[in-house]
């Protein structure tokens, strides 16, 4: 889903920044970061949700950036006193921590993602449109219900099934 999503916007993605990411997610993230068919985008990584009293002793909103090299669940995660692109702030992305040890334990990729493999969205969004029409015509359901049908069965097993990181 990841390089279909990826392939379908042309923009590159990464994972979760608010809270953390499931070591599934993870897993995935490890995969992507070693394969071909993904081209990374690197990210600047920082950290400011510590007050003055934070474990490097900055003020509050204060960027710390940090080094992030190698797979989960072995990367290095290190402080650094610079930006990899000081002269690019669109590419500051907030850490789901300040501490390495926790931004090693809840982050899932510290870079973006953008995928140039042989997967291809819009050819399967093409044949999936073919399938919900022929679908359509042989239950003699509208078009318009059969989509809503899809998409309240598919969100109810979503709900059913994701548990989050708590799960």
């Amino acid at each position: 889903m990841y390089a279909l999503i990826s392939d379908y916007y042309q923009k590159p993605i990464t994972s979760d920044r608010q809270s953390s990411t499931s070591n599934s997610a993870k897993k995935a993230w490890a995969k992507i970061e070693s394969s071909s068919d993904w081209t990374k985008v690197e990210l600047d990584n920082y950290g400011d949700n510590y007050g003055a009293s934070g474990p490097y002793g900055h003020h509050s909103g204060h960027k710390k950036y940090f080094d992030i090299k190698g797979l989960w669940p072995n990367r290095l995660v290190s402080p650094t006193t610079e930006p990899k692109t000081p002269n690019n702030k669109q590419d500051d992305c907030v850490l789901p921590d300040s501490i390495p040890s926790l931004i090693n334990k809840k982050l899932g990729s510290a870079n973006a993602w953008i995928y140039n493999g042989p997967l291809n969205a819009e050819e399967l969004l093409s044949h999936g449109q073919e399938v919900l029409i022929a679908i359509a015509n042989e239950s003699g359901l509208e078009r318009y219900q059969l989509e809503q049908e899809i998409k309240n069965k598919s969100n109810n097993l979503f709900t059913k099934y994701y548990k989050g990181i708590e799960g």
